[in-house]
């Protein structure tokens, strides 16, 4: 199943209170992140199945496929972060390198960190 993946790499814990994870420009607010804050060094995963559940395993309420984007959005409506998801072979994860660009990785490793990329892309 597809997913994104929040990770903390600042000295604070991050709270997602009032954030919101969305597919469409039109609904900002079309997923809301659960209340709880993710502590220095720690990941948060969301499975993008469109089953909507909060509690336990987080599922957003819409399903992601090649071509469309994924955005982070804040309470006040500012876009934190986007990216748009390619064709992929199957196994194969898109993610952002330290310098923000899109990298693909042959071994998904969620709630862990990634290891070397197999190529990048802009």
């Amino acid at each position: 199943s597809d997913f994104v993946e929040l990770y903390n790499g600042g000295n604070g814990a991050v709270s997602l209170q009032g954030w919101y994870l969305s597919d469409s420009t039109e609904k900002l607010t079309k997923w809301a992140l659960p209340n709880v804050s993710i502590a220095p060094g720690e990941y948060l995963l969301i499975f993008l199945s469109g089953k909507d559940r909060d509690r336990g395993e987080l599922h957003a309420s819409f399903a992601l496929h090649a071509g469309e984007t994924v955005a982070l959005y804040n309470s006040a409506g500012r876009c934190y972060d986007a990216i748009t998801i390619p064709e992929t072979e199957e196994n194969v994860s898109v993610g952002r390198s330290a310098d923000k660009e899109i990298v693909f990785y042959s071994h998904p490793t969620p709630l862990e960190e990634n290891g070397n990329p197999l190529t990048t892309g802009k």
